[in-house]
């Protein structure tokens, strides 16, 4: 189980703190936006699961400062509900009924929760709100379009499944929003 620690937006990150666990880069700016985007490519698989991670992430920040979406989050209430909301999505999602992501209204609810969600990550770490909205948005999108085609190809090629690669999916969308949304660790090289 993915175990999240809080994130103080307050605290600047150390000169050698690596931003993306598992790898020895340092530099701040472009791995925060390397976040967005990855956090915007699981919104595309899973348009809930990094607003979940977000919200629950939220509820241990102390900071003061909080945006209007931050300070949303952190209310209890939304936090159980971005949970069951995500999790109602990973059921729903294996179902034969289930609307295509790639529908114009799927679609642009998964690029608004993206840009919000890469706004989010960037202003923990007082990066380009703009940038973070776009590149949210760009991984949403890739995500949508990757997510389907790939799981539909995948199917018709090895006659797995949909729900069975949907659980993958699943999988795939909930560790890379945890990867986003984990706090730096610090380099000791």
């Amino acid at each position: 189980m993915v175990k999240l620690r809080k994130v103080r937006s307050n605290a600047s990150i150390a000169p050698r703190a690596n931003l993306l666990p598992g790898t020895n880069v340092a530099d701040e700016a472009s791995i925060v936006y390397v976040r967005a985007a990855i956090l915007g490519f699981a919104t595309g698989l899973r348009s809930l699961i990094p607003f979940a991670l977000l919200s629950w992430l939220q509820g241990d920040n102390d900071s003061k400062s909080k945006d209007p979406v931050e300070t949303l989050l952190d209310h209890p209430a939304v936090r159980l509900i971005t949970a069951l909301l995500a999790l109602g999505e990973l059921v729903g999602d294996k179902l034969p009924n289930t609307l295509s992501r790639l529908k114009p209204g799927s679609l642009i609810v998964r690029l608004v929760i993206g840009s919000l969600a890469g706004m989010s990550i960037c202003r923990q770490y007082r990066q380009s709100l703009i940038l973070g909205a776009l590149l949210g948005i760009g991984g949403a999108g890739a995500g949508s379009f990757v997510g389907y085609y790939g799981r539909t190809t995948l199917a018709k090629a090895t006659r797995i499944p949909q729900w069975l690669l949907g659980i993958a999916e699943d999988g795939l969308a909930i560790y890379l929003a945890s990867l986003a949304v984990s706090p730096p660790t610090a380099n000791n090289d």
